[in-house]
């Protein structure tokens, strides 16, 4: 039976009379360990394989490289905290795979744990650009309910009548049409604006705004070629009044009123540009020098007689008299109309052509 320690005497104990064994299982607590000093804070207390232990320095901070991973192999492996106050060492698994990436694509996720580069999709930190291979691909905003779906551009022009955002189309790299929204006149308040619809009117020209909606609400177009007024015909004449019946031919375009492109001043023709319901007026004035009898205009179309405009009655000797009329006529693109009159017209300004498409 091992001695039992009872009592310690004022000599003390001997060396080697306290054994391991008669010292119970965390019988000793903290302070009954050496303390140190001062110069031991910040210290731990290291085991000197089988000599006295000794307070050492933490000499630096513990980085990756100091982290050991005795019997771990693979090399790719992660130390994780595992929520039970261990950690352990792990396999990093194949996660996400990234497919069809090339510089500046958008990825989509295509199933579990996979995605994708779409090389249709880019944005290069400016420009979204989307190729469309296919008919009716694109842009698609569906309401789940009763929703409104908004787009909003804003942009602070500093100018009356500048594009603040605009929608082109383009054929084949070609701009052929665009909707334009632009600033107003007031640029103080900067709170007016207008709608342009542009159209590129083929080689040679440039895609302008044909139809504008100004910011009160007023619709105007440019399209300035479907209006003619034309005067003073150069048909042959005697002493100022025309010698036949025949087609008049206006040889002057009334001031501001030109139009070369609908009217051609060399046969008489206004020829429509596009199928529309048109207004045609005529001014006649009957010489004083022209014969007494019938005298009257006829519209034609095509080269053929429509109707009567004007009729009157003149009895030779007597004093100039007017004579006038007009028509609605329904025109399919490059028809062409003329004015047929009697003999006897004047050939001044005072007999004159116009008009213009309704709609």
């Amino acid at each position: 039976m091992a001695n039992t320690l009872n009592k310690i005497v004022s000599e003390g104990i001997k060396d080697g009379e306290v054994k391991t064994a008669d010292i119970a299982d965390q019988a000793v607590d903290l302070t009954k360990l050496p303390h140190g000093d001062g110069t031991s804070d910040g210290k731990f207390l290291r085991s000197n394989n089988g000599a006295d232990p000794t307070w050492v320095a933490v000499t630096s901070t513990p980085e990756g490289t100091a982290i050991k991973s005795t019997g771990e192999t693979g090399g790719t492996k992660f130390l994780r905290e595992d929520g039970d106050n261990t950690c352990s060492w792990q396999t990093v698994s194949a996660g996400t795979a990234l497919t069809g990436s090339t510089n500046n694509t958008i990825t989509t996720v295509t199933g579990a744990n996979a995605i994708q580069g779409e090389d249709e999709l880019t944005f290069d930190g400016h420009t979204l650009t989307q190729t469309i291979d296919s008919s009716a691909e694109g842009f698609n905003q569906t309401a789940a309910g009763d929703h409104v779906i908004r787009n909003i551009a804003s942009s602070n022009r500093s100018g009356a009548a500048e594009v603040l955002f605009f929608q082109r189309a383009s054929w084949n790299g070609n701009q052929v049409a665009e909707l334009q929204f632009l600033t107003g006149s007031d640029t103080t308040n900067k709170d007016e604006g207008a709608i342009a619809l542009c159209t590129h009117p083929g080689a040679g020209g440039s895609c302008d705004a044909r139809l504008y909606i100004t910011h009160d609400g007023h619709v105007t177009t440019n399209k300035t070629k479907e209006m003619f007024w034309y005067k003073s015909p150069s048909n042959t004449s005697s002493q100022s009044a025309t010698s036949n019946d025949e087609i008049l031919v206006f040889q002057s375009a009334v001031p501001g009123q030109s139009n070369s492109g609908v009217y051609d001043s060399s046969n008489g023709r206004y020829t429509a540009p596009i199928a529309g319901v048109y207004y045609f007026f005529f001014n006649g004035l009957i010489d004083n020098n022209a014969a007494s009898g019938s005298k009257l205009a006829n519209l034609y179309k095509n080269g053929s007689n429509i109707n009567t405009i004007a009729y009157t009655h003149y009895d030779s000797g007597t004093d100039y008299k007017g004579i006038a009329g007009s028509a609605t006529v329904n025109l399919a693109a490059n028809d062409y109309v003329q004015i047929w009159c009697k003999a006897g017209m004047h050939t001044a300004g005072e007999t004159n052509f116009g008009g213009y498409l309704i709609g």
